[in-house]
């Protein structure tokens, strides 16, 4: 699937040509491409031969056909396109025609403000791509998930665990503290045999895709994370929210409705604040899966060297209106040593597993390295250190770090 095209086309209608020319030069240094139209009823013949455009301006009183007239023609031929209309007439019903017919999103009399119609253009353009972003993001989920899903002869807890492993190949450091949390979560929940079991596998699929939405983010923020680290995901807001980029993929997958909801609550703090704003819940009309992760997803990031995991569960402790403080304290109370402790050892590519880390990097016998130090290892990285070593022979063996 080739990736998302950018579409920077504007198209203004106006029988004007004054105010054609003067919306052309006003524009010049924008980085849009802009198309001008002085016969609207050419709307649909340009449309044809050069949109779809990411957003249409129209003028309203013109000869031939009326802006509502050209906004319904765009509607029609291409109903992404944002719809502006510009008049100089202030009419009351051409303005509910042009809502209830052209659908437009904005509104602009003229004269037209120079500042306020530039911002207008990029708002519209940002918004065109935005929307067109996430159906492309959606579509090649799903192509993913049915090449994925013949691959592993239907199994969809398979393909769930690959969508997974995917954060670990573009993003090796959001991929070891995706792991980090599984690993912690998968504890939790043995704690927890109260826990009904479709419940619990909806959870666990939850645990998988807790960072998917990290892979789905623009290629510029890639290489910013794994140039300066997962920290600096606080730099972007859309990456600061990428659970609600996760729940947005999953829930396209037929019964994952459930997994869905858990990752796009998952940053509600207890009593209902916090992301997202459209949908209140709170104490334990929140998914337990959401509160679990809430949790993990906090103590993975703010673990230290000098401020360790039970410190942090402490700290949660006291936090009440944050966390829901009856799991923390069943955290708490997890005998010394359990899922905690890791011992050292060297193994061979067929004795890799899910969940050892690497502790030094895996070099070819060109000295290139395939995968650095710190990775923490997924069946996907298993298949391609696999495949690596029936044509390149790697090294006998591999340290690793293991969980117990």
């Amino acid at each position: 699937m080739e990736a998302y095209q950018r579409n920077n086309r504007i198209l203004y209608v106006d029988d004007e040509g004054a105010l054609l020319s003067a919306f052309t030069a006003l524009l010049r240094k924008e980085p849009v491409e802009i198309t001008t139209l002085q016969d609207s009823t050419k709307i649909e013949q340009i449309l044809t031969e050069k949109g779809p455009f990411a957003a249409v301006f129209s003028d309203q009183r013109m000869p031939g056909l009326d802006g509502v007239g050209v906004l319904e023609a765009v509607a029609k031929a291409h109903p992404a396109s944002i719809r502006v209309m510009i008049t100089g007439f202030a009419d009351h019903n051409d303005t509910l025609r042009a809502i209830n017919i052209g659908g437009i999103t904005s509104y602009i009399a003229k004269p037209w403000d120079d500042g306020h119609l530039k911002a207008l253009v990029r708002e519209s353009v940002h918004r065109y791509n935005l929307a067109g972003e996430n159906t492309y993001l959606l579509g090649a989920l799903k192509l993913a998930n049915d090449s994925l899903k013949e691959a592993l002869d239907g199994t969809v807890t398979g393909t769930v665990r690959l969508l997974g492993d995917m954060v670990q190949t573009l993003n090796p450091d959001a991929g070891m503290r995706a792991t980090r949390v599984r690993q912690l979560g998968r504890a939790l929940l043995e704690m927890m045999p109260e826990v009904e079991e479709q419940e619990r596998r909806e959870i666990t699929l939850a645990l998988d895709l807790a960072f998917l939405g990290i892979a789905a983010l623009p290629p510029w923020i890639q290489v910013s994370l794994n140039k300066q680290g997962f920290s600096s995901l606080e730099r972007f807001p859309v990456a600061r929210t990428h659970h609600l980029i996760a729940s947005g993929l999953v829930k396209e997958i037929p019964g994952f409705e459930n997994v869905a909801r858990i990752l796009r609550l998952l940053g509600k703090n207890y009593d209902g604040s916090g992301d997202p704003t459209d949908e209140f819940a709170a104490g334990e009309k929140l998914p337990l899966g959401s509160r679990m992760l809430h949790i993990l997803v906090e103590l993975e990031r703010k673990t230290t060297e000098k401020f360790r995991g039970r410190e942090m569960l402490e700290w949660m402790l006291r936090q009440p209106a944050m966390f829901d403080t009856a799991l923390i304290n069943r955290m708490l109370k997890r005998p010394e040593g359990q899922a905690g402790e890791a011992s050292t050892s060297d193994v061979g590519i067929d004795g890799l597993k899910p969940g050892m880390v690497l502790l030094e990097d895996v070099m070819n016998s060109e000295n290139q390295c395939l995968m650095r130090a710190g990775t923490a290892v997924t069946v996907m990285s298993i298949n391609i250190l696999k495949q690596w070593h029936a044509r390149d022979p790697l090294p006998a063996k591999i340290r690793v770090r293991v969980q117990r």
